[in-house]
């Protein structure tokens, strides 16, 4: 199973060669942000279902396996931010994994006015077991990048040095799991790759949780749903 991450993975950085996609639309502004080792194109069914209602989309792509989340957030979520959403809009979040911890980073140290919600879907909020796991594991650690290793539970971890969110934030979280082994290493019921209780935040606004795996929870009809929803609240 460790091979297989390491597989996709691999492939997921050498594949990236996707920019940006925006979806136009007269309603506020969405960013979407993907996974680690994922494309932009892990979020392009959430995106489409986001602009159908009018919401206008911006789906990021990123190379996550190549630098650490201060470097990811400066490089790429700054200047999307900048570029796509114009001052007068109501910017959103709707994240997947390791992209609500660039999310919370960046809002941590870039203030937006016009900051409205934030959904994360299967977010590490408490630092992730199986990262602590994987990064002792130098293969894994070279291939899934700096960013991996800062999502942990020790004291270089980003998700556990940074503040509660003083916005609204609503969390989903799958109880699914399609990994056994990794399943094993994780304390207390997950979605394959994060704990449920590591997903959460203690002030976040609302909680979902779906019958849903890791890695395909952002495809799924009830929490694209659940997502407007909350957005449109």
């Amino acid at each position: 199973m460790i091979i297989l991450t390491v597989s996709l993975s691999t492939i997921a950085y050498f594949q990236h060669t996707k920019s940006t996609q925006v979806l136009e639309g007269n309603g506020d502004c969405v960013i979407l942000l993907h996974g680690l080792g994922r494309l932009s194109s892990s979020m392009e069914s959430m995106a489409e279902y986001l602009n159908e209602s009018g919401l206008k989309t911006v789906n990021i792509d990123y190379p996550s396996t190549k630098y650490d989340i201060e470097t990811l957030s400066k490089l790429y979520l700054q200047p999307a931010v900048t570029k796509y959403c114009d001052s007068s809009d109501e910017i959103n979040f709707v994240t997947h994994s390791l992209g609500g911890i660039i999310a919370r980073y960046y809002l941590e140290n870039n203030k937006l006015e016009n900051l409205k919600k934030v959904v994360m879907l299967a977010p590490p909020n408490q630092g992730s077991k199986l990262a602590d796991y994987l990064k002792k594991i130098k293969i894994i650690t070279w291939i899934m990048g700096p960013a991996m290793s800062q999502l942990g539970t020790d004291t270089e971890s980003v998700p556990l040095n940074l503040p509660e969110p003083n916005y609204d934030v609503y969390v989903i979280a799958g109880k699914k799991s399609n990994n056994k082994y990794f399943s094993k290493i994780i304390t207390g019921d997950d979605d394959g790759k994060v704990a449920i209780e590591e997903t959460k935040l203690k002030n976040m606004e609302d909680f979902l949780l779906v019958p849903e795996s890791h890695t395909h929870i952002m495809d799924k009809e009830e929490v694209k749903t659940a997502v407007k929803k909350f957005l449109e609240e």
